[in-house]
């Protein structure tokens, strides 16, 4: 009896390992399978914070994009977007576009409090939250993506990040 235990024990614990392993190989095929996602800019649809359908693709292509997914209530997420506002003179040739997966009028309410919505080089989007993590690999907040007029991912951040950090890749 105590043989057939240890035989079941063992198994138990290479069934585990085994499972282990599949999973760590599975969500490393998926980063990598993000990671060369990203490196062009995706042509995902979002809607703007008028419900109008829009498409990345269809961004002038002579201007770097700052993208940045963010959430209302994020503090963190709130001081980028003051930053944004505070600060037009460093986005000459940048098209920014903060994307967030909460209801358009919690986006229009942010838009509103953080006087970012009439800004001519920020627009507020919309975005499901499983589309996003599809396409970009995260949904933490803020996460920033920066690519170039060609559509070249020059640099990706996770987390508050101050503005000259940002605008160094827009030169």
């Amino acid at each position: 009896m105590k043989t057939i235990f240890k035989y079941f024990v063992i198994l138990l614990v290479l069934s585990a390992l085994t499972v282990l392993i599949y999973k760590t190989i599975v969500k490393l095929n998926y980063k990598e399978a993000v990671k060369e996602r990203i490196t062009t800019l995706p042509g995902m649809r979002m809607l703007t914070a008028d419900s109008i359908s829009f498409s990345i693709a269809n961004l002038v292509n002579d201007k770097y994009l700052v993208l940045v997914w963010y959430n209302t209530g994020c503090e963190h997420c709130q001081y980028e977007a003051q930053e944004f506002r505070k600060n037009p003179g460093s986005y000459g040739l940048t098209q920014i576009l903060l994307v967030s997966g909460e209801p358009l009028s919690d986006i229009r309410k942010f838009g509103k409090t953080y006087g970012v919505d009439t800004l001519q080089y920020l627009k507020l989007m919309h975005c499901d939250f499983q589309a996003f993590f599809n396409t970009f690999g995260t949904t933490s907040v803020p996460s920033i993506f920066i690519y170039s007029p060609d559509g070249r991912l020059l640099k990706q951040y996770n987390g508050e990040t101050k503005l000259e950090a940002i605008t160094k890749y827009l030169k």
